[in-house]
């Protein structure tokens, strides 16, 4: 492997086919968002080091000027990859740009009424008031700041730490270091993002040099556990990847609260010591220890001994879930006492999978704010989103609350209420895992946020 060059495992299947590589305003899987994160920079950043858990990004600094205006001061000379000035203006326009489409992440921003710049200072007015949840959203992939003609030229123009270099689809994406990031650092001098798919991925640490690589989950898959095993250097994260089944509730009976409180009920018997693979069980919708978990969760009905009629329920699988046959088999066996009989279909995002009951599949949030969590599966496109009109006054109240412990109450019951009234049941979580090479240092590695942020890899 080339000196100064980070070669990376990554699936570019995910990626558009084109020189477009994602859309900004739908990050649909983890791995665009990640990327994303890596192409733009916001006016905020999280920060792990930092006392509020934020640090600046385009902007040094910012402040709350009424319950409904906040400020944001931007560093100066912004430049994009280019050189060509960032104008506080093209900033401004940008921001209120996102109040008028509708991201996966995207909230606070919607309520939006005027963004101007004042010099470098960026003055945002809201329609109500808007709390500190707001830095949060800043600091979102979905919030950044993406040049008007970024898709169109390849990225080559951007705002964050990489721009594309070059682009030959399905086969390789090479990322060249910005020397206009606006947050300098001393990240790898080049990224190469190498394809792989679970019949080719065994092939790194061996057939194939590879210095990073994100275990795709699950991590049972006999592909994974042969990488993991290779690999010179394993890292655990703390378990935030949680597998969960879900509704639609177009299709009856599964409108019915009712209904699907007794497959919640069902599921919960059936799973009683059932593990595998890794798989610890999970009752809640945010991790043991982050905001937004319930002191307990809702209690769960008692089910019907004598099921007035048989039901069918056929459930969408993730293919990559098809090995955890002892955990399928379990619901399929619990639930048929209850008179419901399930069918598996072991496919996604496919006219048969369209046609299913409910789904099983995972998501990992951003457990810095639960509203993160929240807003993407509650979103257009998200797993819950036909169920958004009913906590729709709930997350009005996330973002009006006045105060910290009045926030931290409604996002609570939030999630209470996707739990009580069963829009989705959690199963498992599990760790996420990164594997790499002898060359990369991995001892600063965030444990509870391991996401590809690859101008934060130093070298050993």
């Amino acid at each position: 492997m080339k000196p100064r060059e980070l070669s990376v495992g990554f699936p570019l299947v995910l990626l558009r086919q084109d020189r477009s590589l994602l859309d900004p305003g739908d990050l649909d899987s983890v791995y665009a968002y990640y990327l994303l994160e890596n192409l733009a920079l916001g006016l905020v950043r999280d920060d792990s080091r930092s006392p509020s858990g934020y640090a600046g990004g385009l902007a040094e600094s910012w402040e709350r000027l009424s319950p409904s205006r906040w400020a944001f001061y931007l560093r100066p000379d912004l430049k994009w990859s280019d050189g060509t000035s960032i104008r506080p203006a093209d900033v401004a326009a940008a921001l209120l740009d996102l109040s008028r489409g509708r991201r996966r992440h995207i909230l606070y921003l919607q309520r939006l009424s005027s963004a101007r710049a004042e010099g470098r200072k960026i003055v945002l007015d809201f329609r109500g008031p808007v709390n500190e949840g707001l830095v949060h959203e800043l600091s979102l992939a979905d919030a950044a700041l993406v040049h008007p003609r970024a898709a169109k030229d390849g990225w080559r123009v951007v705002s964050g730490a990489y721009y594309v270099g070059s682009y030959v689809p399905g086969k390789e994406l090479l990322l060249k270091r910005n020397p206009n990031f606006a947050l300098g650092g001393n990240g790898p001098e080049s990224v190469k993002l190498l394809p792989f798919t679970m019949e080719t991925i065994s092939d790194f640490f061996s057939k194939k040099p590879v210095d990073l690589l994100k275990v795709p989950l699950p991590a049972f898959r006999a592909a994974n556990q042969t990488v993991i095993a290779r690999a010179p250097q394993v890292v655990k994260g703390y378990p935030t990847w949680l597998y969960y089944l879900y509704f639609d509730p177009r299709r009856k009976p599964w409108n019915s609260a009712a209904e699907r409180r007794s497959v919640a009920a069902g599921v919960d018997k059936a799973l009683a010591g059932v593990s595998f693979g890794g798989l610890t069980r999970e009752r809640q919708f945010i991790p043991e220890g982050f905001s937004g978990r319930l002191p307990s969760p809702p209690p769960i009905p008692k089910i019907a001994t004598a099921p007035s009629r048989r039901k069918t329920l056929r459930i969408a699988v993730i293919p990559s879930f098809a090995e955890a046959t002892p955990v399928l088999d379990a619901v399929k066996t619990g639930l048929a006492r209850q008179g419901i009989s399930v069918e598996y279909v072991f496919s996604w995002r496919s006219p048969e999978a369209e046609r299913a009951d409910a789904g099983l599949t995972l998501f990992a949030g951003n457990q810095k704010d639960p509203l993160g969590s929240w807003e993407f599966m509650y979103s257009v496109g998200g797993d819950l989103a036909p169920f958004r009109g009913e906590v729709a006054p709930t997350l009005d109240r996330v973002v009006r609350a006045a105060g910290r412990s009045r926030r931290d109450q409604a996002l609570r019951a939030l999630h209470l209420a996707t739990l009580s009234r069963a829009y989705a049941v959690p199963l498992f979580i599990e760790p996420d895992i990164i594997a790499a090479s002898g060359r990369v240092d991995l001892a600063d590695v965030n444990r509870f946020d391991m996401r590809l942020r690859f101008y934060e890899v130093r070298w050993k």
